[in-house]
């Protein structure tokens, strides 16, 4: 599919510079109208402390 990224929402947009058109749209079809609220930190505590063990 051809995207056309001037006529893309912002927040599609940024997501098409970051990751290319392809994972955008991957991410679009996956996510599309679910509000995400992303954790601060990368990794999870407990997962990294095990990790470290």
């Amino acid at each position: 599919m051809e995207v056309d990224n001037d006529a893309l929402q912002a927040t599609y947009k940024k997501l098409a510079d970051l990751l290319g058109d392809d994972l955008m749209m991957k991410f679009y079809q996956e996510f599309r109208g679910t509000q995400l609220s992303l954790p601060m930190k990368l990794y999870d505590r407990e997962g990294a402390a095990k990790a470290v063990r």
